[in-house]
């Protein structure tokens, strides 16, 4: 249920899905309390809309604990609105946390220019 809700309507629960997700079969208390937390965030913001503005720079680019592979996470917007979001780890371990950010700059450039190919094809204005 938390993926179908990650992906059709809270992507601000991505990365705790993430983290869930890789102890399905050997789950801790730890994890449980880390799922009650989420279903209760859940139920508090189902009133809200969901309005996702970077606030703050952090520094941590290690987010994964156990394999200490750093985390690309990006949202792009078009006019105000969020149409692309991925969190995800990286499939290699850099050794500097700039080429951590160099590896998520590449993706999210990917994902830039098939957006605008796209918007091309539909006959948009692209600058």
């Amino acid at each position: 249920m938390l993926l179908y809700l990650m992906k059709h309507s809270c992507p601000d629960i991505s990365n705790t899905v993430r983290e869930l997700s890789k102890v399905v079969d050997g789950a801790t208390e730890a994890h449980m309390k880390m799922l009650l937390h989420c279903i209760k965030y859940i139920l508090d913001i189902q009133e809200k809309g969901l309005l996702i503005r970077p606030t703050e720079v952090l520094d941590d680019y290690s987010g994964d604990c156990d394999k200490h592979l750093s985390v690309t996470g990006f949202i792009i917007y078009l006019l105000g609105v969020a149409i692309v979001w991925a969190c995800r780890a990286q499939c290699s371990i850099p050794l500097l946390s700039t080429e951590a950010e160099y590896i998520t700059l590449s993706e999210v450039c990917r994902k830039i220019l098939f957006i605008a190919q796209i918007m091309e094809f539909l006959g948009m204005m692209v600058k």
